[in-house]
């Protein structure tokens, strides 16, 4: 017959006050995990656009769009108030051939933005696994 094992918990009322907050901060650790994921799109577009004037380069942005406590959004874009003409290089037109710099962007890193989302998500499990102590005695 197996014999019982006692549990117990220290910090107990620590870690239902942290779980409460957790519940808050939900929404901030995905929108994080996100934004580490779409500056890889970043990086990559502003290192990959055609530069003329440098204008088009200067105008790719990176916004947060919103959020809810399932769902987070960050957009990679032109601004095509400073760089109207962002849309033709990217999709092309009648008089030019696209030269797609965004969906380059996204395509050729898949892999290394689904690696940084989760390695934001595992600091920030990281995170909470400091306040849980369990001490199991025989």
């Amino acid at each position: 017959m197996a014999r019982a094992k006692k549990i117990y918990v220290k910090g107990d009322k620590e870690i239902i006050n942290y779980l409460k907050n957790l519940e808050n901060e939900v929404e901030n650790i995905l929108s994080d995990a996100v934004k580490d994921g779409a500056a890889v799109v970043y990086d990559d577009a502003r290192a990959n656009v055609p530069v003329d004037t440098g204008n088009l380069k200067n105008s790719i942005e990176m916004k947060e769009g919103k959020k809810t406590k399932k769902k987070a959004i960050w957009n990679v874009k032109v601004n095509l108030k400073k760089a109207f003409y962002g849309k033709h290089v990217e999709f092309g037109d009648k008089k030019r051939r696209a030269r797609p710099f965004l969906r380059r962007a996204v395509d050729k890193n898949k892999e290394r933005i689904a690696n940084k989302i989760i390695e934001s998500l595992k600091r920030a499990i990281k995170r909470v696994r400091w306040c849980l102590k369990i001490y199991t005695l025989i």
